[in-house]
């Protein structure tokens, strides 16, 4: 890279840019972007602009980025697509829960935390029912570490009550959920606190639309098909199966965000 470039990473998302120039040694960082899809721009008096696009930002990533200048006029123009992986320069051993696995996976009390068993190496001993406050335990094991030891975050925050450290302080909903990452062994320095394991969630933002959802998910004993033993007894009252009666709704509205 040339000194005095400058680059400009676009979300394709929202429309908002964030603009730096290269160093004299050719180098640049541009720090504290939002997770999502993004397109990158170098221009430079006297070369031919060039455009990376598709380039995929999720929670925690440290993408090398490097746009190839030709000389040539300023009104051409060359357009290189990304490749779909980025490969790191971490030690860390890392997992990543994308957006389609928080939607898509079935949960028991749609609980984000049960994902996290997602990862190799995590173990847990998750209740069935979702508490609420000081009740809002996560249970889970990092490589057999102790279970105080994970350091929740919500947006680069710590979420975890300091007292038991296994408490959350607050519990983010599916909804409101766009991805997180589960670190499991070689952390950075950058991590605070414990070193059994990192949970870095990150919530959605705004895009350049109005939107929104209704959802409610619904179990109720009705539905469920008896047991064997039950069916087996003589009793009317011990054949009906356990009264469950379930209903979990809401509804989203995701505002739009500002360029």
């Amino acid at each position: 890279m040339l000194p005095g470039v400058s680059v400009v990473a676009k979300s394709t998302a929202t429309g908002r840019t964030t603009e730096v120039a290269s160093s004299t040694t050719g180098q640049f960082t541009i720090p504290l972007l939002p997770v999502g899809r993004y397109e990158v721009t170098f221009q430079l008096t006297g070369f031919q602009t060039t455009v990376v696009r598709n380039v995929d930002l999720h929670v925690n990533d440290r993408l090398e980025v490097n746009g190839k200048l030709t000389v040539g006029g300023v009104s051409e123009t060359v357009e290189v697509t990304a490749e779909r992986v980025f490969v790191q320069a971490t030690p860390a051993l890392q997992s990543l829960v994308a957006a389609k696995q928080v939607e898509e996976l079935p949960l028991n009390n749609r609980n984000f935390v049960q994902l996290a068993q997602l990862a190799p190496g995590v173990s847990s001993d998750l209740p069935d029912e979702v508490g609420i406050g000081l009740t809002s335990t996560v249970s889970i094991s990092v490589n057999g570490a102790r279970r105080n030891a994970v350091n929740w975050l919500v947006d680069g925050v710590s979420n975890v009550d300091v007292g038991s450290n296994i408490t959350l302080l607050s519990t983010p909903t599916l909804e409101s959920i766009q991805e997180f990452k589960i670190i499991t062994s070689s952390y950075a320095a950058e991590w605070p606190r414990s070193g059994g394991g990192i949970v870095n969630v990150v919530t959605k933002s705004g895009t350049n639309r109005f939107s929104g959802s209704g959802y409610e998910f619904f179990r109720d004993d009705s539905l469920n098909a008896n047991s064997w033993f039950r069916n087996q007894s003589t009793n009317a009252e011990t054949r009906k199966p356990p009264k469950l009666d379930y209903n979990n709704f809401g509804y989203t509205i995701a505002a739009r965000s500002r360029r």
